[in-house]
């Protein structure tokens, strides 16, 4: 999938426009600005602190924010952007309820969804910038996302953004907004690996940069491994080894005693922590015992992503590392092990990303600050399509597609005098739609009645900067119209795309046996269909006994062949039995119907 840097032509000298860029993280967030000299500046809070727990306390009457300690506040609740109940149910979180299309949380203000959560973080960011210039007014903000936020996990993050009354200028990708903050004002060509180890989420990205255009050859991800993973495995070890039962409360207070020695360990050998009133010893032993199996996943995402790209370890140029828990040196130890040189470790990698949002930020509002005026250009993650007859994907927008985009495609009724239509979007790379994911479904009635075939319906896909959706379809005779702008009711994680797409490579042979034998099941079927209707309107008979005999024994052994599940082969035979006897019955029908038009007409009275 390709990234390109679109280099626009020199504009008048315009008043410069601040904005800002934010990184929406899963255990910190943070925020940036370009002023006016190009420089970029990370916002502060009043104790000079630039990274905000996420963390969002809900008391009665009051919100505090980026207090990690405080009674009963939510923290890492990202990972529930966008995901259904079941998705999420087995995570440790307080929920209130899992019954509806979103889980909500509990709080001590009543039930507060993931989207209620990341609203508090983003209006306290947009605090900060407000609060350091006073004097100025803001367009807008760049968020990140994960790269693998799919379109409900995008949607909730826009919509918390509204919630918090946030311009949002466009949602681009962690890695993306790395890429751009490592990439800008440099030139050479080279093949970079971004491995964003964060708070809750890893993902690697293979990115070239050649002659100022950036290419995401590949990504892979986990949306569930991630720094919080580290604390949590680390405390169940500790959980394990002091034989604890703790209830919420008290199990979040030991991830964060193991969280504080965690860090410790990234800069000594060993460290002490307290638990109630015994104090426990961690050697850098138990933090790698605890880091082993997430370290192997993402040794493992890391081989996979190269596989994509087409790329062996020895064509990786630079490994950039974005995001906290890459400063942990084991992780460090074990990239440099398997890649054979050691990831550059000279930029901030709490700070890399929302550098790159607030970059981007800025060229969005039309500021010439800066060397390079370049514009970031993202793709579309998975295939977007629309069910056909037989349950064939048809897809509309493809893989890898720069956004933002629109597709028009026509599309016709079945059958005779149909007034309305399903349409049914989804989301995949296999050829039938139940091995895809579903996003959405919408109505399209009030069509006039016509013959099959006859009535045309514009379809418009429609995916803006931020890959948010919207599918609109247009009966273009009468002007019906429908649009749905897709919520979906769950989202996806990493590794289920990863899987998606894998299953389609795999599958990619039966996939097409499959569609081809469903598409030839529509064909007979309206074969079929045509016939019957033809015959039920009929009042006397156009053919003989014998021959209504044949047509009907044709007919039935199609029928038959369909439902005993006849290969496309058998099928195809059975069609080519029934089509002469089909041609030659309407033949007969069409060689009546001109002799009854005929019947007493002279030939000069034809001729005038």
């Amino acid at each position: 999938m390709s990234l390109y840097k679109i280099a626009e032509p020199k504009q008048s000298k315009q008043e410069s426009t601040l904005t800002v860029g934010i990184d929406l993280g899963t255990t910190h967030s943070l925020a940036a600005v370009v002023d006016a000299s190009g420089t970029c500046q990370f916002l502060k809070d009043e104790q000079g602190e630039v990274l905000l727990p996420s963390a969002v306390a809900f008391l009665d009457g009051e919100v505090i924010v980026g207090d990690r300690l405080a009674k009963n506040a939510l923290i890492s609740t990202k990972r529930l952007m966008g995901q259904a109940p079941d998705a999420v149910a087995h995570l440790p979180f307080p929920f209130a309820s899992l019954d509806g299309a979103t889980p909500t949380l509990s709080t001590g203000d009543g039930p507060k969804t993931p989207i209620e959560v990341a609203s508090e973080i983003l209006k306290a960011l947009w605090a900060r910038a407000q609060k350091a210039y006073p004097n100025e007014t803001f367009k807008g903000a760049v968020i990140t996302v994960p790269a693998y936020f799919d379109e409900a996990a995008r949607k909730a993050t826009a919509d918390a953004a509204r919630l918090a009354q946030v311009p949002v200028m466009r949602l681009i990708n962690e890695p993306t907004a790395a890429a751009y903050a490592y990439g800008y004002g440099q030139d050479q060509s080279s093949n970079l690996l971004v491995f964003d180890f964060g708070g809750g989420t890893f993902d690697v990205s293979i990115l070239a940069l050649e002659k100022g255009v950036f290419r995401v050859l590949s990504t892979a991800g986990d949306l569930q491994c991630g720094g919080d993973n580290v604390d949590e495995y680390l405390a169940n070890i500790i959980v394990h080894n002091l034989g604890l039962s703790p209830d919420y409360a008290e199990y979040k207070n030991i991830c964060e005693k193991a969280k504080l020695a965690k860090e410790a360990l990234s800069q000594a050998s060993s460290t002490y922590i307290q638990i109630g009133k015994k104090t426990i010893e961690i050697d850098e032993s138990v933090l790698f015992k605890a880091i082993e199996p997430l370290s192997n996943k993402m040794i493992a995402l890391c081989e996979q992503a190269l596989n994509d790209a087409g790329l062996s370890k020895a064509d990786i140029t630079n490994i950039l590392m974005v995001g906290g828990s890459t400063r942990l040196k084991a992780i460090q130890q074990n990239i440099e092990t398997w890649f054979g040189k050691a990831p550059k470790t000279d930029c901030n990698p709490d700070t890399i990303v929302a550098r790159g949002a607030a970059y981007q930020a800025d060229r969005l509002a039309g500021n010439k600050r800066h060397s390079h005026s370049d514009l970031l250009v993202d793709v579309t993650p998975l295939s977007i399509g629309l069910e056909m007859m037989g349950g064939v994907n048809e897809k509309i927008i493809p893989r890898n597609t720069p956004v933002p985009t629109r597709v028009v495609q026509r599309f016709t009724t079945y059958q005779d005098g149909q007034t309305g239509l399903i349409l049914h979007i989804v989301q995949g790379e296999r050829e039938m739609v139940n091995d895809c994911l579903s996003l959405g479904r919408c109505e399209l009635t009030g069509i006039p009645s016509m013959p099959a075939g006859k009535a045309e319906v514009e379809v418009v896909f429609t995916m803006d900067a931020d890959g948010l959706l919207t599918v609109s379809a247009t009966e273009v005779h009468s002007n019906v119209a429908v649009s749905i702008e897709l919520k979906p009711s769950y989202g996806l994680d990493d590794e289920t795309i990863l899987a998606m797409l894998e299953s389609s490579l795999s599958h990619a042979d039966d996939d097409i046996r499959v569609k081809q034998r469903q598409m030839k099941i529509v064909e007979a079927q309206q074969l079929l269909q045509t016939i019957e209707n033809t015959l039920s309107t009929d009042e006397e008979s156009f053919l003989s006994e014998d021959e209504f005999t044949k047509l009907e024994s044709a007919m039935l052994n199609v029928a038959k062949s369909i439902e005993d599940g006849a290969s496309t082969v058998e099928l195809s035979n059975a069609m080519k039995a029934l089509e002469p006897l089909a041609s030659h019955y309407i033949d007969c029908r069409l060689q009546a119907g001109l002799q009854k038009v005929l019947s007493g007409q002279s030939i000069d009275k034809l001729r005038d």
